[in-house]
């Protein structure tokens, strides 16, 4: 996975570079206050839940050792697990939504978290949202904790056009994943893209991505949780590997 070793001068608490004047915050946006993505803190899996872990997915219907993999493709086929079922499974386990979410969870090692879908599909295709010398953006600031105005003065790309990092007038090197469209003054944010069928969990592999440590990362795996953010970890490998304690069975399918 995309460690932190090195240093890569993207870590959080790194100085927005050589500023002359102080940072231009943004215009205050409810629809897009938060950070595009962090590192998660907690996990997903408590310790009260994985105690009742088996018996829950049993009484839900599914079956031990069973691919994750292979129940999302029976759930596609119509086969989905009643929401009476799930409230059922909540008070007979005295169970939050939450907690029966991390059951549910596949144990992919996650490490960091995505505001939504569409920060995350930016994130691993920097291409879907390109900018060019001299456009209005807004900078994740970690310094600040908030979106800075910002322009941008110089893209850094490979041989094959893949932009891997921006130079702002407030930040040098800064990655496509901490940047966004300014929202100018006076216009309606515009809605968040949506994907036509966006996967609750899945994997992608074979990509070129700038990780949150500036290291590349070519493949991922993620799942949607029930408020809309997307978990997910990030590999430097071409083809997402299976990291010590994960659940085979989980992993595979």
């Amino acid at each position: 996975s995309l460690s932190s070793g090195g240093s890569s001068g993207l870590e959080d608490g790194d100085e927005e570079g050589p500023i002359s004047k102080r940072p231009r915050f943004s215009e205050p946006a409810v629809w897009l206050d938060g950070p595009p993505y962090w590192k998660l803190r907690h996990p997903l899996l408590t310790n009260r839940a994985a105690a009742v872990r088996d018996a829950v997915l049993a009484f839900l219907g599914c079956k031990p050792r069973q691919s994750l993999l292979v129940q999302m493709a029976s759930a596609a086929q119509g086969n989905h697990v009643a929401p009476a079922s799930l409230l059922t499974a909540c008070r007979r386990w005295r169970l939050s939504l939450q907690e029966l979410e991390g059951i549910a969870m596949p144990p992919w090692g996650f490490e960091y978290k995505f505001r939504d879908w569409e920060s995350f599909r930016i994130f691993l295709y920097p291409m879907l949202q390109e900018f060019m010398d001299g456009d209005l953006v807004s900078y994740w600031s970690t310094t600040h904790g908030a979106w800075v105005d910002a322009m941008v003065a110089t893209r850094h790309v490979t041989a094959s056009g893949t932009v891997l990092s921006y130079d702002l007038d407030v930040k040098q090197g800064a990655l496509p994943g901490r940047i966004r469209r300014r929202h100018q003054r006076g216009q309606h944010p515009p809605n968040p893209a949506v994907d036509s069928s966006p996967n609750l969990l899945g994997e992608v592999c074979g990509i070129s991505f700038m990780g949150p440590d500036g290291l590349g990362g070519h493949s991922a795996r993620w799942a949607a949780l029930l408020d809309g953010t997307i978990v997910a970890r990030l590999m430097t490998d071409s083809y997402p590997t299976i990291t010590p304690g994960q659940d085979s069975a989980f992993a595979e399918g």
